[in-house]
């Protein structure tokens, strides 16, 4: 869909090596992609990443903020005090920040 509709695509992710394997699948489907490390819950990077859409891609017209923050995977239950709280603390401020 992303292609046939000329979509250009700005991933990015605190992992490297996941989003320039997104990126990279985009484009041999065809799309235009590139990829950005960042971290979300970072005004600064979050900054950079509207800045380079913009400078690279031309313009930014939609934006999908799906990070999450869980400490490494697992259930819920799972976490340690400290991985819950920063996933409290974290998510809503990505969300804030990319808004």
């Amino acid at each position: 869909m992303a292609r046939e509709r000329r979509a250009r695509v700005l991933v990015a992710d605190t992992a490297a090596a996941e989003g320039e394997r997104v990126a990279r699948e985009i484009r041999e489907a065809g799309g235009t992609a590139l990829f950005l490390r960042s971290d979300v819950t970072q005004e600064a990077d979050v900054a950079a990443l509207v800045k380079r859409a913009v400078a690279e891609l031309g313009r930014l017209d939609c934006a999908v903020n799906n990070a999450g923050v869980t400490g490494g995977g697992g259930a819920i239950q799972d976490l340690a005090l400290e991985q819950w709280s920063r996933h409290a603390r974290d998510q809503p401020d990505a969300a804030c920040s990319c808004a």
